[in-house]
């Protein structure tokens, strides 16, 4: 795949955005569980890329597409990266990657977002709390999710 697509490109001078990489990773036919290693594969191309950086958007489409099929160490790899970047978070990426990390158990990627979050100044929306909560839940931190309930009302 990666030899098709740096020929095609090359050939017709073509050099593929973040935005439409991020747009690929959230078609439903990357989305598969089957087709989670293409997804990675494109990701891992793509940033390889000359003047190319990915965007927050391509991360957080790539941990939505990693955390379907519970693919931990390439999510752990991807979110590692997505720490060391300074992107400013905005309420869609937030809520994305904490029902991501929430459903799989991962509190602290979890924890890190929300305080990301507030960090950026960012008001957390009815659906953050949430997939705060249910994160929560699903890892047994119930105490903790009792509290966010509490701060939410």
């Amino acid at each position: 795949m990666e030899q098709n697509l740096s020929t095609y490109c090359h050939k017709f001078l073509i050099k593929l955005s973040p935005n439409f990489i991020a747009f690929l990773l959230k078609s439903e036919k990357l989305a598969e569980q089957s087709v989670k290693d293409t997804a990675f594969r494109l990701f891992v191309w793509a940033g390889k890329q000359t003047g190319y950086a990915h965007t927050l958007d391509c991360y957080v489409s790539l941990i939505e597409v990693l955390s379907v099929s519970s693919d931990f160490d390439r999510i752990s790899c991807i979110f590692g990266e997505l720490k060391d970047k300074s992107f400013l978070i905005n309420v869609n990426a937030a809520n994305s990657l904490i029902r991501s990390f929430g459903n799989l158990g991962l509190v602290e990627e979890l924890l890190w977002v929300w305080r990301k979050m507030k960090e950026s100044g960012v008001e957390p929306s009815l659906y953050s709390y949430n997939f705060l909560i249910n994160g929560l839940v699903n890892a047994m931190f119930i105490e903790s999710a009792e509290r966010v309930f509490e701060v939410m009302e």
